[in-house]
C-alpha cells in the first residue's frame, strides 16, 4: 500500500507539471487534474478486486498511465532545450524533479547529457540561501533517485568521455552513491581504469574519478555563491558586533552595568 501511495504521489507531481505546461507546477489546483486523479484512485482500488480479469485490466491501465506520464515529461524537457529555466523552483527543475521522483529509466540518456545543468541562485536569491552543493544540479539528483545498472553504466561511460571537470565530479558523485560509497565504489572504478581496451583519456578520467571518491565526493558550491555567503556572513558579524556595542542584544554596555 505504501508503494501505491508513493506511485500516486509521483503521478500527481508529474501531472501538475504537465497540466500547467511546466510554467508554474506548484500553482496547479487539484481541481485541474481531478478527473485524472479519480481515474488513478479507481484503477488502484481495482488492483484489490476479487476478479482476476479486473485486476489485470487495472494493472494494464496503470502501465499505460505511467508510460504516458513519462512521454509527456520527456517531451516537455526536450522542448525546453536551448531555453532552460535556471531558477530554483522553475519549470526545468520541476520537470526534472518529477522525472526523478517517478524513477523513469527512459530519461537516463537525456539526464546524463544535462548532468552539469546548474541552477542560478541569483535568479531566486531568497530561496537559494543554505543550499547544499548537489542542490544546484537537479539532473544529478534525478539520476541518483532513478538508480540501477543503467545509471551506473551511463555514469561510467560519461566519466570516460567527458572533458569537463564538473561533469566528471557529478557523474562520480552519482556513481559513488549507487555503488554504496567507499570501498565498493572505488574498487569498481579502479577495475574499470585497468581495462586495456579503453583509451588513455578514458583511463585518465577514471583515475581522476577514483581520486575524487577518496575525498568522499565532496562537491563545491559555485564560487560566486560562496563569495556571496562569505560576504553575507561578514556583514552579519559586523551587525552583531555593532548591536553588542550598543547593548541592543543584552550583551553590551547595559548588560555589563548590571553586573
Amino acid at each position: 500500500m505504501f508503494m501505491l501511495s508513493f506511485m500516486v504521489a509521483g503521478y500527481v507531481l508529474a501531472l501538475s507539471c504537465i497540466a500547467s505546461g511546466a510554467d508554474a507546477p506548484g500553482a496547479v489546483a487539484e481541481a485541474d487534474i481531478q478527473p485524472c486523479l479519480e481515474k488513478i484512485r479507481s484503477t488502484v482500488a481495482s488492483l484489490g478486486s476479487d476478479q482476476a480479469q479486473e485486476r489485470r485490466e487495472a494493472y494494464k491501465r496503470l502501465g499505460i498511465l505511467r508510460a504516458t506520464v513519462c512521454d509527456e515529461l520527456l517531451s516537455s524537457l526536450k522542448s525546453q532545450k536551448g531555453r532552460y529555466d535556471y531558477s530554483f523552483g522553475g519549470k526545468t527543475e520541476q520537470v526534472i524533479t518529477a522525472i526523478g521522483f517517478n524513477r523513469f529509466p527512459q530519461a537516463i540518456p537525456i539526464l546524463a547529457d544535462m548532468i552539469s545543468f546548474e541552477l542560478d541562485w541569483k535568479s531566486t536569491l531568497p530561496q537559494a540561501l543554505h543550499r547544499a552543493p548537489i542542490q544546484f544540479y537537479p539532473a544529478a539528483q534525478a539520476l541518483d533517485r532513478i538508480g540501477g545498472d543503467r545509471v551506473i553504466e551511463a555514469m561510467l561511460a560519461k566519466i570516460r568521455t567527458t572533458s569537463e571537470d564538473k561533469t566528471l565530479k557529478l557523474c562520480t558523485w552519482v556513481l559513488d552513491r549507487q555503488l554504496g560509497r567507499g570501498y565498493v565504489a572505488q574498487a569498481a572504478v579502479e577495475r574499470a581504469a585497468q581495462v586495456t581496451s579503453f583509451g588513455e583519456k578514458a583511463q585518465e578520467n577514471l583515475l581522476k574519478a577514483l581520486e575524487f571518491m577518496k575525498t568522499q565526493c565532496r562537491l563545491e558550491i559555485p564560487s560566486e555563491y560562496r563569495a556571496f555567503l562569505e560576504e553575507a556572513d561578514r556583514i552579519a558579524q559586523q551587525d552583531r558586533k555593532k548591536r553588542q556595542a550598543e547593548g541592543k542584544d543584552g550583551k553590551g554596555v547595559g548588560a555589563q552595568e548590571g553586573k
